[in-house]
C-alpha cells in the first residue's frame, strides 16, 4: 500500500464510497469493510469471551487467539469465541448498520465508537446470556398498544404489518412509534430495540439428517457459572421467601432487571406500596428508595449468613 492510498483511508469521502460500492454489491467493497472492523472484533470478542469464560476453556478447546487454556485433541471446540466474532461482526458490518454510517468520520473511527460503547456491551450480554427483555413501563404508559409495538419495532416488522397485528390505524401506530424511538433516544435506552437472537456456529442448519457429516462439530451445553457462583445463588434461593413481598420487588426491579428508579417509583405509587412508614407511596423520592434497596441487600446477606 502506498502512502497516498494509507492516507486516502484515513478520509470519510474514502469510507463513504467504499460503503456505497458495497451496497451494491461489490465483493472487493464489502471485504474492505470487513477488514476494517476486524481487528477491533478481535479485540472485544477476546476481552468479552475471557471476561465471562469461568469454566468453559476446561471443558472445550477456546478458539481465541491465544487460547485461554491449553488445547486438548479429547475435547470439543467451544463455540463461544467464533460465535461472537459472528455477532459482532453482525453488529458492526450488516446493512443496517452502514446505512446509518452519515460519513462524519472515517469508518473505522466509527466502528470503534461502536464496540466501545456500553449498549454494544449490554448487547452482546444480552445474546450471550439469552437475558430477557422486557418492556420498560415508561413505555407502557404511552399507549395500550405501545408493548407490541415495541416487539413489533424489535423484530422489523412495518407499520403496517404492526398496525394489522394491534388493529389500528397506521397513522396511530406511526405516532406511537415515534413515540417510542424518542423516548428510548432521550433515555439513551435505543439498544433495546436490537433484538438479542443466538446462533450456533457448529450445528448444521440442514433439516435433512442425511445432510450431517460425521465429522461435523457438535455444540455442547458449558456452563457460565463457577461452583462458588451456583451456591451462592442457591443460598439466596433458601432465603427468598423470607423476604416480604415489597422487598423482592425492589431487589427484582433494581438489581435484576436495572429498571429505571423512575419507573419503579411510578410502579409503586400505581399499586400504592408503601416503602417508609408515614411517607404515602406516591410521595416516595428516589433517596428514600435506594435506601431502602441498600436495607434489603443488607438484610438478604444476613439472611444467607445466618443459613
Amino acid at each position: 500500500m502506498t502512502k497516498n492510498q494509507a492516507k486516502a483511508k484515513d478520509t470519510a469521502e474514502f469510507w463513504v464510497a467504499v460503503v456505497e460500492r458495497s451496497s451494491l454489491g461489490d465483493k472487493d467493497a464489502r471485504a474492505e469493510i470487513v477488514r476494517s472492523a476486524d481487528p477491533m472484533i478481535q479485540f472485544q470478542t477476546g476481552k468479552f469471551c475471557r471476561r465471562f469464560c469461568h469454566t468453559n476453556c476446561f471443558q472445550t478447546n477456546c478458539t481465541l487467539s491465544p487460547p485461554q487454556a491449553k488445547l486438548s485433541k479429547n475435547k470439543p471446540l467451544c463455540e463461544w469465541g467464533n460465535a461472537s466474532y459472528g455477532w459482532m461482526l453482525d453488529q458492526l458490518t450488516s446493512e443496517k448498520r452502514l446505512a446509518n454510517y452519515q460519513g462524519n468520520s472515517p469508518l473505522p473511527h466509527y466502528f470503534f465508537t461502536i464496540v466501545n460503547s456500553l449498549p454494544f456491551y449490554e448487547r452482546w450480554k444480552n445474546w450471550r446470556f439469552g437475558r430477557r427483555i422486557y418492556v420498560p413501563t415508561y413505555i407502557e404508559r404511552l399507549s395500550d398498544i405501545a408493548s407490541k409495538i415495541f416487539f413489533g419495532l424489535q423484530k422489523g416488522d412495518a407499520i403496517e404489518l404492526m398496525a394489522k397485528n394491534c388493529n389500528r390505524d397506521v397513522l396511530e401506530v406511526k405516532k406511537v412509534a415515534h413515540e417510542i424511538i424518542v423516548l428510548l433516544t432521550q433515555k439513551k435506552r435505543l439498544y433495546l430495540l436490537d433484538q438479542p437472537t443466538t446462533v450456533s456456529l457448529t450445528q448444521s442448519q440442514s433439516s435433512s439428517d442425511d445432510a450431517e457429516s460425521d465429522d461435523s462439530q457438535i455444540a455442547v451445553p458449558v456452563s457460565d457459572r463457577t461452583p462458588e457462583l451456583s451456591q451462592q445463588i442457591q443460598s439466596v434461593k433458601k432465603v427468598w421467601p423470607q423476604l416480604s413481598p415489597v422487598e423482592q420487588y425492589i431487589l427484582e426491579a433494581l438489581v435484576i432487571e436495572e429498571q429505571d428508579v423512575t419507573d419503579v417509583l411510578h410502579a409503586l405509587a400505581e399499586l400504592d406500596l408503601t416503602i417508609k412508614p408515614g411517607v404515602a407511596a406516591k410521595d416516595t423520592n428516589p433517596q428514600q428508595l435506594y435506601y431502602f434497596k441498600r436495607k434489603c441487600i443488607a438484610k438478604l446477606a444476613q439472611l444467607v449468613e445466618e443459613q
